[in-house]
């Protein structure tokens, strides 16, 4: 059986982050690879072993279903690039290193095939805004189970939780019939809960 890997994608299917001469277009069911520059200098497309990997990525996208070819176990320096304009020439692969490393669940191939389109939902959780509320409850436990009773992905960076939904609305509908009022819906279409100004005693959030 294939192994399936997920992968993101602008609205028109280019990559998220390369512009330019470098950026590539992904085809259903078609292979692809990464620009013959990038490829010199070791840098491959990027997908996740894990749809927590796409949800975590918190921005306007698409998510793929994906298969890929000849996986790069050694991944070279992940650097820091600003493709600040669509019409920028070229993306700096010599730029600073990124201290952060790759995201988790990232994996490196010489070639990926998109598949199938995946209708996601994203909860973004942002947990940090007051200490004090942090302070009161063993937040990642919490997460941990939830994540687990709705069958959603979770991943986690320095101030944000993400619960990725998809392919499965029944258990999405499930949590926001319990949790629903609790979440603000973004422009983007994902659902966001801003937990640094809840006090309210009954959020299912605060648990003492």
């Amino acid at each position: 059986m294939t192994e399936i890997f997920y992968k993101a994608t602008r609205e028109d299917n280019r990559s998220l982050m390369i512009v330019g001469k470098d950026a590539v277009q992904y085809i259903v069911n078609e292979w692809v690879g990464a620009s013959p520059r990038a490829a010199a200098l070791g840098y491959h497309l990027l997908v996740f072993d894990s749809f927590a990997g796409v949800s975590a990525l918190g921005r306007d996208l698409v998510a793929w279903k994906c298969e890929i070819d000849g996986v790069i176990k050694d991944k070279p320096q992940r650097r820091i690039v600003f493709p600040y304009y669509e019409q920028a020439s070229y993306i700096d692969f010599n730029g600073k290193k990124n201290p952060a490393g790759w995201p988790p669940y990232t994996v490196m191939a010489k070639k990926v095939k998109i598949l199938k389109k995946i209708d996601m939902k994203i909860i973004k959780m942002d947990i940090f805004n007051n200490l004090d509320f942090v302070g009161t409850i063993d937040i990642s436990y919490i997460m941990a189970m939830i994540a687990e009773k709705y069958h959603a992905s979770l991943c986690a960076n320095k101030r944000y939780y993400y619960l990725g939904f998809h392919d499965d609305d029944a258990k999405f509908d499930e949590f926001m019939a319990e949790f629903g009022k609790w979440l603000i819906l973004a422009k983007n279409g994902n659902y966001f809960i801003w937990c640094g100004g809840c006090t309210h005693t009954e959020c299912p959030w605060r648990m003492e």
